[in-house]
């Protein structure tokens, strides 16, 4: 991967226990990190916006994917399975450098 390309990073779940950990290790790494969660976010650090989302709403999840480069996927995909909208949300971050995290830590890098 050429992270030189990666600008602006979108974390989903970024108010969980993974999406904490990878806004604290990428802070300064990425001119932009973007922070979507339905839980709250506190206040954002330089490099950093806050966009409440919920992963549910399609139309709010498209507006904070604008300008995105690589989405690091850490929400509960359960909540997806149970409003049928995993096809739909997996669509949208196709489009960007897509990061979707493992319980275990590892990520998989799908272009």
């Amino acid at each position: 991967m050429n992270e030189s390309r990666l600008h602006r990073i979108l974390i989903t779940g970024a108010a969980g226990k993974i999406g904490k950990a990878l806004r604290a290790g990428l802070r300064g790494l990425y001119p932009v990190i973007r922070l979507s969660d339905i839980a709250p976010l506190g206040q954002a650090a330089p490099g950093e916006e806050v966009c409440p989302v919920d992963i549910r709403d399609l139309a709010a999840v498209k507006r904070s994917m604008t300008d995105i480069d690589c989405v690091a996927e850490t929400f509960a995909a359960e909540v997806l399975a149970q409003n049928n909208k995993e096809n739909e949300i997996s669509a949208l971050f196709h489009g960007a450098h897509y990061c979707p995290m493992e319980f275990n830590g590892d990520v998989n890098e799908v272009d």
